[in-house]
Parts: structure tokens; C-alpha cells; sequence
């Protein structure tokens, strides 16, 4: 969208003429706020909608081409994708629930610790039992050594 700069540490002043006239199609396209990330996408969709959105929902929803991404943030050797304000807010509820929906059917329902335990072969006194016999010793290389009683 913008001239190459005429000079190896930015635009020369006649370039910023131009440069001035293009921020309105700047603007109408990305919106006058900085594209932000997928945690903070996530926030905001939450709070309009009033739905549970995570980020993995935001790039589930770019990857279908609901949303496109309008930069690209590098931090320590990772690439985070950001997003346009004006594109999140155009989102509609139906799309977004649909991407919730497939997630949750994915993930399908969680074990409490009791049923697990059951699912795992444990009966849940001997587990108890077993969970207080144990107690942890030592820090070798930042992890804990499990010794019984």
C-alpha cells in the first residue's frame, strides 16, 4: 500500500505528500486501530457475543476464510498472525458458534478425577492410598523424584 522509501532510512519529504493521501484508503481498509492478535480476538468476540471463543477458534475462523490477516507480529524467532479490528467485529454469531461447536464435538466430554481413576483400573481408596504413601524428594535438574513410604 505504501511507496517504496526513495532512501535507505525512510521516505524522502516529497513522498510524504503521497504518502498523506493514501492513509483514508488505509484506514477504510484496515480501520484506524492496530490488528491484534488471536488471545485478544478472542476476548473481544467473547464479550460481544457472549460466547467462550479461544484463540485456536480465531485461526479455525482465518482458516476458513472468515477473517484474513492484516500483519504479521515477530518476537523472539516466532511469527504471531494479527487481525483487523473492522474484520472481527464484521464476524457474525453464526459463525463463530458453528466454529465452537466443532471444537467441542472434537474434544467431547472430560473425565472428572473420580471417574478416571475408575477408567484408569484404580478403585478410588486404593488410589487415595497410594496418593498419600508417596512423597516427593529431591530437585535433581528441576524435576521431583517420587519415593514411597
Amino acid at each position: 500500500m505504501l511507496p517504496k522509501p526513495g532512501h535507505a532510512r525512510g521516505w524522502l519529504p516529497d513522498q510524504l505528500d503521497e504518502m498523506r493521501q493514501l492513509v483514508p484508503t488505509i484506514v477504510k481498509k484496515v480501520g484506524a486501530e492496530h490488528p491484534i492478535g488471536a488471545d485478544r480476538c478472542a476476548d473481544r468476540l467473547g464479550e460481544r457475543l457472549g460466547l467462550d471463543v479461544e484463540p485456536a477458534d480465531i485461526s479455525t475462523l482465518a482458516e476458513a476464510g472468515h477473517l484474513a490477516v492484516a500483519d504479521v507480529f515477530e518476537k523472539k524467532g516466532r511469527s504471531y498472525d494479527l487481525y483487523a479490528l473492522a474484520d472481527i467485529d464484521a464476524l457474525t454469531p453464526g459463525q463463530v458458534r458453528l466454529v465452537i461447536e466443532k471444537r467441542a464435538a472434537w474434544a467431547g466430554p472430560v473425565a472428572v478425577p473420580r471417574r478416571s481413576r475408575g477408567i484408569a483400573g484404580l478403585a478410588l481408596p486404593r488410589a487415595s492410598r497410594a496418593s498419600r504413601r508417596a512423597r516427593f524428594v529431591g530437585r535433581g535438574a528441576g524435576l521431583a523424584r517420587c519415593a514411597h513410604r
